[in-house]
């Protein structure tokens, strides 16, 4: 007899029957990859809006179920708290189909796969893609499995180098040797307990591949809006609108006075600190910032998704009690930010302004040797430049930058229309001084005559 094994230490002994080991070729393996752009390409990170789908591949190998009298074949996938899982998992295998149990693991099929879903209580999500009857199902077969979902990026992802990460492992059975029987706990919650033989317990001797994980990012930008002398200005309010804007996370600060659990203390120029006053030499320029010494602050932010859900949406929001807006959730594009409310009617209106932010987390698919190496998912790679200039502050992930409202009269910008009124009168008045020069002196002329 010839059969495969996975190494000779694991050859199963049937009697004095000789056999001729033929060992596989390799033990199982997982790759989990990002699905982007059209046509798409697999990649390691990418970068979207908030309320954006994210497509996720993973690709697992037939195995080779020789030999064994039950085989475990399941895939462990976790989303992190960024990502909502859309529950439209499909799966494809070469030369052969797998299609989706109705009833879950409540009985067994051949050719059937199942999937949970189970919240985590730090908000990520843990999804289980299980195999049934896998010794009957892959019996004979070869290729790959393809297994292919979405997910969103929701409000609560993270905009710092940390990304939202969802990674995956695959566990398989890997003795011939071992009797396996899997998991037989009854539910006492279901009228007919069900069984679940098609995952392990803790008994029976599995394999794991390594962990493989693919990371999305968003980034967001913090706007402080000030006077001249940089003290915050309260009561403005924002538009900002983009071809690449879906939804936007509005984040704003509430400072709450609460001297038994509070942790910041009020600067003269209304902002907050957490440095304690006391650990300041007394008297020092730094302690007489302070508003209080004894009074201290709670910090609570304040969110709310803004936005239709879909591309070219505009979302408005005024600043919060420290002249602060954050706009969280955007990707790589063009926004404009209109000032839609001054601080107050003695304020000089602002132009409207543009941000750009751009993203070489993306390789260069003909560059060779990033095609090699693949996209860094270390680092989100962002850049943002406002009217020009880049912005090179960061405030807990968020691109922070001042927008500064002046009271007074401002004088005409150049190449405005204000110069043009002033060329056109100068003008004026030069060449009717010139007629009047040359009248002159032609009167002289004839008084001389």
């Amino acid at each position: 007899n010839e059969d495969k094994v996975r190494s000779a230490n694991l050859l199963q002994v049937r009697g004095t029957t000789a056999i001729t080991p033929n060992p596989k070729y390799s033990v199982p393996t997982l790759e989990k990859k990002i699905l982007e752009g059209s046509p798409e390409t697999p990649v390691d990170a990418n970068q979207v809006s908030i309320g954006d789908t994210v497509k996720y591949q993973i690709t697992v190998p037939v195995p080779d179920v020789t030999g064994y009298n039950k085989y475990f074949y399941v895939v462990n996938d976790t989303l992190s708290k960024g990502l909502t899982y859309t529950d439209n998992l499909t799966m494809t295998a070469t030369g052969f189909t797998l299609t989706a149990d109705a009833d879950g693991h409540t009985t067994t099929e051949t050719g059937k796969y199942y999937v949970t879903s189970t919240a985590n209580g730090d908000g990520s999500t843990s999804l289980k893609i299980v195999f049934e009857d896998c010794v009957n199902t892959f019996k004979g077969k070869t290729g790959d499995i393809v297994i292919t979902y979405t997910a969103t990026l929701n409000e609560n992802a993270v905009i710092t180098d940390e990304g939202n990460p969802n990674t995956a492992q695959l566990v398989y059975s890997n003795d011939p040797n071992h009797t396996y029987t899997g998991d037989t706990t009854t539910n006492p919650d279901e009228p007919k307990p069900p069984t679940n033989p098609n995952t392990p317990t803790d008994g029976d001797v599995t394999g794991v591949t390594p962990k493989d994980t693919v990371k999305t990012y968003t980034t967001a930008i913090k706007i402080k809006k000030v006077d001249n002398s940089g003290a915050p200005l309260t009561g403005a309010a924002f538009k900002i609108e983009g071809t690449a804007l879906n939804q936007v996370v509005v984040l704003k600060d509430t400072f709450t006075k609460d001297n038994d659990a509070g942790t910041y203390w009020k600067l003269n120029d209304n902002t907050y600190t957490t440095t304690n006053p006391t650990t300041l030499t007394e008297n020092s320029d730094a302690r007489n910032k302070y508003v209080s010494e004894t009074d201290k602050y709670t910090r609570t932010f304040t969110t709310e998704t803004m936005g239709t859900g879909k591309t070219k949406t505009t979302v408005e929001a005024e600043v919060d009690g420290n002249g602060w807006l954050v706009f969280k959730g955007l990707e790589a594009g063009t926004y404009t930010i209109t000032e839609t409310q001054k601080p107050d009617s003695t304020y000089n209106d602002i132009a409207p302004f543009t941000v750009t932010i751009s993203n070489d987390q993306l390789k260069d698919p003909d560059d060779a040797d990033s095609a090699a190496t693949g996209p860094d998912i270390t680092s989100a790679h962002w850049k943002v430049v406002k009217d020009s200039v880049e912005v090179t502050a960061v405030e807990e992930g968020a691109f922070t930058f001042n927008v500064i409202n002046s009271k007074g009269t401002t004088l005409p910008s150049t190449g405005g229309i204000g110069t043009t009124i002033f060329y056109v009168v100068g003008g004026t008045l030069v060449a009717g001084a010139v007629v009047m020069l040359i009248t002159k002196k032609r009167m002289s002329i004839n008084d001389q005559k």
